[in-house]
C-alpha cells in the first residue's frame, strides 16, 4: 500500500490525545457503609467492571477513527500493474467494437451492439481531447487502421452496424496491435468490446505487448437457445444428369431441451426436391441426408432451410453446383489410338472425346478439357510437364496408361513435379487382380454383390506403382502378390488416376475384362472440376470461376448478382489463366449469387454467414480473468461494466485502487460505535 500524502501520516501522533485523556480522567470513588452489603458488594464489582470494559472500548475506537481519518487524508493507494497501467493524458487508444451478428441478442439496455457503442463512447469521454483514437470493427477495412481525434470517433460509432463478418479475438488483437506497435507510438492502449462467444475467444492465441495494455470488456445478453445449420457436403464430387445424389447437412442445437421432428427442406432452384424430419437433442450435432435426383443440367442453386426462434438468420444454407452437360475428353496418344478408349467414350452423348497424338498436340484443348488420358506416350516433353501441371492444379483430371517401351523416367519427372506416386521397375511375373476397393466413390453402387469367383484382370507383366510418404494415394485395384494395379492422388483442385499396365494385351486382359467400362466411365464421370459449395461472409475469399472466360483486358465487365437486384461489380484477376474474382466484403446478405459476363450467367455462387456466430455460449468475467492468468496475459486486465462504470475502472487501472473512501468510512463507523457506547454509558 503507497500513499499519495505521506507526510501527513505524522498526524498519527493525534493517537496520543485519547490516551492521556483516559489515563488522567479516572473516577474516585466513594465507600458508603451498611449494615449487610453482601449484595451491595456483588453490584459494586459488576459496574467496575463493566465501566472500565466501556472506557477501554472507548478509547480503542477513538485511537482507530483517528487513524483512519490521518489515513484518509494521506490518500493511501494500492498501485497499479505497470502492465496494465493507461495514460489518460496524450495517448493512442484502440477501440474495438463488435458488431457481429451475436451482438444482437438482447441485453438490459437493449440490443448488445447498443450498449458496446455506449461503452466506447464512455471510455473516449475517459481520455483528455488530445488523444487520437482508431475503431476497429468486424468489418476490417481500411479505413480503420487510422487514427482519429474524439470527436471523429464519436461519429464513427454511431455509424457502426450489425455485420456478417467476424474474427476471433486473437486476429482482432492482432490488427490492434499492428497499428500500436510503431515505435514512434507511446502511451497506447487497447481496449476490446465483445460478448466474448467461446467460438472466437481464442485466448491462447492473443499477442502479449507489455508495452500496450489491453482492456477486455465483456458484454452480457440474455441466453438463448439456437438450431442452427452448421455445414452441408455431398458424398460425390461432380455430378451428372440422372444422377442420384445424397447432400449431407450438418444441424447443431446448443440448447438443453431435446427437439423432435424439426422439418428440414431441401429447395432446388425454387423447387423443393426433399424433406426430412430431425430429433436431436440438447448440445448435440445430427446429419440429416437429404436424397434426390439431377434431373437438369446447368447451374443448381440450393438451399437447406429449418424452422427456430428467436436465432433465425442461420435457419438458411445456401449451395451451389455445376451440372455439365458433356464431359470433354483428350487422349494422348503414343503410336496408335485405342479402339477399347474410343468404343467407350466416341459414342455416348455424355462425353466429347477427342484423340491426338503427342507430336500433334494443341495446348489450347486442356482449357476444355475435364479428363486427359496418356495412353502410352514415348516421353513426356517439359512443355507437357508444365502445362499438365497447370491443368491439374485448375482442377483437370488425369490418367496415366504406362507404355510398352518408352521414356518411363520423363513419366517419373512429371510425377514427381506433381508429388505423386511414380513407376518403379517392370515386373514380369504372372499375377492377377484380386482386390477391389468398392468403398471408393469410382465403385461404390457398382456392384450389388461381388462373388467370390469373379474373373477380374490377369496381368502378365506390370510396372511397379511405387509411393513414399509425402505421397497422398488411395488403392482402387491391387494385384495378388501385393502390387498396386490402379491408384487415385488428389493432386491440389484436381485427380491423377495411375494405372500400372498399359491398354495393350501383352500387359494385361485389362481392356476386356468387366470392371474396365465402370472404371474408366466413373473416371470420366468424376473428371468435373468442382467449384466450393459456397463461401462464407466476412472471409473475402478469392471467388473463382472454373468455365473459361475471354482474358480481362479491361472492357470486359464482370458482375455479381441475384434475383433482388443486388449488382457488384468485383475486383478481377487472371490466375493460371483463368478469372478470378475479390468482393472485399461488399457482399454483405447470405443468398445465391450469379457471376455474370456479358448479360449471361456463366456461373452460381452461394454466400452463408459465418456459423461460428451462431453458437450463443459466451465466457463470463470469471472465465476471462482465469484465461488471462491461464495464459500469463499480463497486460490484460478486464472489466466488468456491471460491477463499476468504464470511467472509474480506467482511473483504476491507471492510479491503482483508492483506499482513501474506505478509511473514511472507517472513521464514522468508529465514530458512530463511541456515540452508542456514550449513550449506553450514560
Amino acid at each position: 500500500m503507497h500513499f499519495a500524502n505521506p507526510y501527513l501520516l505524522f498526524g498519527l501522533l493525534a493517537v496520543s490525545i485519547p490516551v492521556l485523556i483516559h489515563l488522567f480522567n479516572f473516577r474516585k470513588f466513594k465507600k458508603i457503609y451498611f449494615s449487610n452489603v453482601k449484595f451491595l458488594k456483588e453490584l459494586q464489582i459488576q459496574t467496575q467492571k463493566q465501566s472500565k470494559l466501556k472506557h477501554l472500548i472507548i478509547l480503542a475506537l477513538r485511537i482507530l477513527g483517528i487513524i483512519a481519518l490521518v489515513f484518509a487524508f494521506a490518500q493511501p493507494f494500492i498501485p497499479a500493474d505497470k502492465n496494465k497501467q493507461i495514460q489518460t493524458g496524450y495517448s493512442y487508444v484502440s477501440i474495438f467494437v463488435d458488431n457481429s451478428f451475436s451482438m444482437q441478442n438482447t441485453a438490459t439496455g437493449g440490443m448488445l451492439l447498443d450498449e458496446a457503442k455506449a461503452k466506447a463512447k464512455e471510455i473516449a469521454n475517459a481520455y483528455e481531447l488530445s488523444a487520437q483514437f482508431q475503431l476497429l470493427t468486424n468489418d476490417f477495412e481500411g479505413s480503420q487502421q487510422r487514427f482519429v481525434n474524439k470527436d471523429e470517433l464519436l461519429h464513427l460509432i454511431d455509424e457502426i452496424k450489425p455485420s456478417p463478418a467476424s474474427h476471433t479475438l486473437s486476429q482482432v488483437l492482432k490488427r490492434q496491435y499492428d497499428l500500436l506497435s510503431s515505435p514512434f507510438i507511446r502511451n497506447k492502449s487497447a481496449y476490446l468490446i465483445s460478448d466474448f462467444q467461446k467460438t472466437i475467444a481464442d485466448a491462447s492465441q492473443f499477442p502479449v505487448d507489455s508495452t500496450i495494455p489491453t482492456v477486455l470488456i465483456p458484454l452480457k445478453g440474455q441466453a438463448v437457445h439456437n438450431l442452427f445449420i452448421d455445414s452441408v457436403w455431398f458424398d460425390t464430387p461432380s455430378f451428372h444428369i440422372g444422377q442420384d445424389v445424397s447432400l449431407s447437412a450438418k444441424i447443431t442445437n446448443t440448447g438443453k431441451d431435446k427437439l423432435e421432428k424439426v422439418p428440414v427442406k431441401l429447395m432446388i432452384n425454387g423447387k423443393q426436391r426433399a424433406i426430412a424430419g430431425l430429433d436431436i437433442t440438447g448440445g448435440s450435432s445430427e446429419t440429416v441426408k437429404l436424397n434426390f435426383k439431377i434431373t437438369e443440367t446447368g447451374m443448381l442453386q440450393g438451399m437447406v432451410e429449418l424452422t427456430d426462434f428467436p436465432i433465425i438468420y442461420d435457419d438458411k444454407f445456401y449451395f451451389s453446383i455445376s451440372v455439365l452437360e458433356r464431359i470433354s475428353i483428350l487422349a494422348i496418344n503414343g503410336k496408335d489410338e485405342s479402339m477399347y478408349l474410343r468404343n467407350l467414350f466416341a459414342g455416348d452423348s455424355n462425353f466429347i472425346f477427342q484423340n491426338t497424338a503427342e507430336n500433334k498436340l494443341n495446348f489450347n484443348d486442356f482449357t476444355t478439357s475435364n479428363l486427359i488420358i496418356f495412353n502410352q506416350l514415348q516421353n513426356i516433353s517439359s512443355g507437357l510437364v508444365t502445362e499438365i501441371n497447370n491443368f491439374i492444379n485448375n482442377g483437370g483430371t488425369l490418367a496415366v496408361f504406362p507404355p510398352v517401351e518408352g521414356d518411363i523416367s520423363s513419366y517419373n519427372s512429371l510425377l514427381s513435379n506433381l508429388q505423386a506416386p511414380v513407376y518403379g521397375r517392370l515386373d514380369t511375373a504372372h499375377t492377377n487382380v484380386t482386390e477391389i476397393n468398392h468403398l471408393h466413390k469410382l465403385y461404390r453402387n457398382v456392384f450389388e454383390k461381388i462373388p467370390q469367383n469373379a474373373e477380374l484382370p490377369k496381368v502378365f507383366k506390370h510396372y511397379k506403382i511405387e509411393s513414399s510418404a509425402k505421397n497422398v494415394k488411395e488403392m482402387l485395384l491391387k494385384c495378388q502378390n501385393g502390387d498396386d494395379f490402379l491408384v487415385e492422388s488428389s493432386i491440389g483442385k484436381g485427380r491423377v488416376w495411375l494405372f500400372a499396365t498399359p491398354l495393350d494385351l501383352t500387359f494385361s486382359d485389362f481392356a476386356k475384362q468387366t470392371i474396365f467400362v465402370p472404371t474408366l466411365y466413373n473416371i470420366a464421370l468424376n473428371s468435373q472440376a468442382a467449384m466450393p459449395l459456397y463461401y462464407v461472409l466476412g472471409n473475402d475469399d478469392a471467388v473463382e470461376a472454373l468455365t473459361q472466360s475471354p482474358s480481362i483486358n479491361g472492357s470486359e465487365v464482370y458482375k455479381i448478382t441475384n434475383h433482388s437486384n443486388v449488382e457488384i461489380i468485383p475486383e478481377s484477376r487472371i490466375q493460371q489463366n483463368r478469372p478470378v474474382f475479390f468482393l472485399h466484403n461488399h457482399i454483405q446478405s447470405a443468398g445465391n449469387y450469379f457471376l455474370n459476363y456479358d448479360s449471361k450467367d456463366i456461373a452460381g455462387i452461394s454466400f452463408n454467414y459465418n456459423m461460428q456466430e451462431s453458437d450463443p455460449n459466451t465466457l463470463t468475467a470469471d472465465e476471462i480473468n482465469k484465461a488471462i492468468q491461464d495464459h500469463l496475459l499480463s497486460n490484460y486486465s478486464s472489466i466488468n461494466p456491471e460491477h463499476k462504470s468504464i470511467a472509474s475502472a480506467i482511473q483504476e487501472l491507471n492510479e491503482g485502487l483508492q483506499l482513501w473512501k474506505w478509511f473514511i468510512i472507517l472513521a464514522l463507523l468508529c465514530l458512530l460505535g463511541e456515540v452508542i457506547l456514550l449513550r449506553i454509558r450514560k
